[in-house]
């Protein structure tokens, strides 16, 4: 069974892009809520759906932490991977789905261009003229699903490299999480 931690929901930013302590929108009452929408394609909470059916994990709720039944601990499950149509909640009754494994996906590539191309010339640098730079890299994931995750990017990174690298950092580790990858980008 995986586990989703608090950490890893943590991770997700507003959905301006501003990391939650840094965030205006963010209501630590209602933690779901103006959240990058990544968070809810991911991750399952507390009244987020799989298909039709709405998770319950209160005490006394059907999906409550439980012993017996090994569900999660944290109270979060893992949606990324799953496809909806065909997920079964019912433990009693399974069922085998092909999956398909990414080798190499588009999001790896802007993320790892973008981290290059940062440490070369920095977030806007574009020495050679191609008209595409670190942060236009960064914000083809950032603005995907109707996200506005490129605010913090446009205000608040602007050309610090530093400060665009860290971002980078935290992008990967929500874009490709599950998928292998962070053992390897915690170990460079």
């Amino acid at each position: 069974v995986v586990n989703i931690s608090q950490n890893y929901v943590d991770a997700f930013t507003d959905n301006q892009g501003y990391p939650i302590s840094e965030s205006t929108v963010y209501d630590p009452s209602n933690p779901y809520l103006n959240r990058d929408p990544r968070l809810d394609l991911f991750v399952g909470h507390d009244g987020s759906k799989y298909g039709s059916y709405v998770l319950n994990v209160r005490e006394g709720g059907a999906e409550a932490y439980s012993p017996i039944t090994q569900s999660s601990r944290s109270g979060y499950y893992l949606k990324k991977g799953l496809r909806v149509g065909t997920v079964n909640l019912d433990p009693a009754n399974t069922k085998k789905t092909p999956r398909a494994n990414i080798i190499l996906g588009l999001p790896e590539l802007l993320l790892t261009f973008a981290e290059a191309a940062n440490k070369a010339w920095g977030p806007t640098g574009d020495p050679k003229g191609y008209k595409f730079t670190a942060a236009d890299a960064l914000r083809r994931i950032l603005v995907r699903d109707n996200a506005k995750g490129d605010t913090y990017l446009k205000n608040v990174i602007g050309s610090d490299a530093d400060k665009f690298d860290a971002y980078v950092k935290n992008q990967r580790r929500i874009e490709l999480s599950f998928e292998g990858h962070y053992y390897y980008d915690l170990r460079r």
